[in-house]
C-alpha cells in the first residue's frame, strides 16, 4: 500500500527523533553499569579512620539498577520496533522508488514508441503524397502529350477539311461558269437583220397566209435556230466534257460526300439541259 508522501516524511522524522532518544537513554544506562560494575578502590587506613561508617552500596543501587535495567529493555524493544520500522518504511522506500522507476521506464518507452509511431505515420504520409504527386504528374503528361497530339489531329483534319471542300466545291464552281456562259450566248445569240424575208414579202403586199410569207418567217428563224443551235452544242460538249473530269477527281473522295456531290452535278445538268432543249429543240439529244 502505498502512503501519502507527509505522512512518510511524519513518520521518518518520528522514527529520528526516538532513535535519538533511544541512543541517549543507552548511553545514560551504559555509563551509569559501567560506574556500577567498576573495581571499587579500597580506602586507605587514613580514610577508613577518618570516615564514619560506610554506606551499603548494593541494597541502595539495587532497585536503580533494576529500573534501568528494565527501562533499557524497554528501549531496546523500542529501538527492534523503529529499526523494523525503518526497515519497512525502507522497503516501502525502495518499492515506491522501483514503482516510480518502472513508470519513469515505461512513460520513456511510450514516448520513444508514440515517436517512432508518429515519424513512421508521417513517414507514411509523406511517401503517400509523393506517390499520388507523381501519379498525378504523369497523368499531366499523359494528358499533355494527348492534348498535344489531338491538337496536331484537329489541324490536319481541318487542313483535310478545307482540302476536301474546295475539292467538293470545284465542280459546282465549273458548273456556275457554264452556265454563265450559256445565259450569255443566248442573251447575245445571233438575231436576224431587220430586214429580213418576211419584211421585205409584207412590204410587197403578201398576207400572213400566203406561202411566201411563211417561206420568209421560215428562212427567218431557221437562221435564228441555227446560230443557236450551234452555240449550245458547243457548250453541252464543253459541259459533258467538264462533268466527266469532275466525277473522275470525286472519285477519290469519299463515297457518302461523292455521292452527295454527283447528285447534285447531275440534277444540274440536267436542269442545264433542260434549258438547252427549250432553246434548241429535239435535235440536241
Amino acid at each position: 500500500m502505498t502512503r501519502a508522501p507527509h505522512l512518510t516524511l511524519a513518520m521518518a522524522k518520528d522514527s529520528n527523533a526516538a532513535q535519538r532518544r533511544s541512543n541517549k537513554a543507552r548511553q545514560q544506562a551504559k555509563g551509569k553499569k559501567v560506574q556500577a560494575n567498576a573495581p571499587k578502590k579500597e580506602p586507605k587506613t587514613s580514610e577508613l579512620e577518618t570516615s564514619t561508617a560506610p554506606p551499603n552500596l548494593d541494597k541502595q543501587d539495587a532497585p536503580t539498577q533494576l529500573v534501568l535495567e528494565q527501562t533499557l529493555h524497554e528501549q531496546e524493544d523500542q529501538i527492534a520496533a523503529l529499526r523494523q520500522k525503518n526497515e519497512a518504511l525502507q522497503n516501502e522506500l525502495k518499492e515506491t522508488q522501483h514503482t516510480l522507476q518502472e513508470s519513469h521506464r515505461a512513460f520513456a518507452d511510450q514516448m520513444v514508441g508514440l515517436s517512432a509511431s508518429f515519424d513512421q505515420d508521417k513517414e507514411e504520409a509523406c511517401k503517400q503524397v509523393r506517390t499520388e504527386l507523381d501519379q498525378v504528374r504523369a497523368e499531366l503528361n499523359v494528358s499533355r502529350y494527348k492534348e498535344r497530339a489531338l491538337t496536331e489531329q484537329l489541324h490536319e483534319l481541318e487542313n483535310k477539311i478545307q482540302i476536301d471542300a474546295s475539292a467538293a466545291l470545284s465542280p459546282f464552281t465549273a458548273l456556275k461558269d457554264i452556265q454563265a456562259q450559256l445565259h450569255d450566248v443566248v442573251a447575245h445569240a445571233s438575231n436576224p437583220p431587220n430586214e429580213s424575208f418576211a419584211s421585205i414579202a409584207e412590204s410587197f403586199g403578201y398576207t400572213q397566209d400566203s406561202e411566201y410569207l411563211h417561206a420568209a418567217h421560215h428562212a427567218k428563224y431557221t437562221n435564228l435556230y441555227l446560230a443557236t443551235k450551234q452555240g449550245f452544242q458547243a457548250l453541252t460538249d464543253e459541259f459533258t466534257r467538264t462533268l466527266t473530269q469532275m466525277e473522275q477527281a470525286l472519285k477519290d473522295t469519299t463515297p457518302d460526300k461523292m455521292e452527295s456531290v454527283l447528285r447534285s452535278v447531275r440534277d444540274y445538268q440536267a436542269r442545264l439541259m433542260q434549258e438547252c432543249r427549250h432553246f434548241i429543240g429535239p435535235e440536241s439529244r
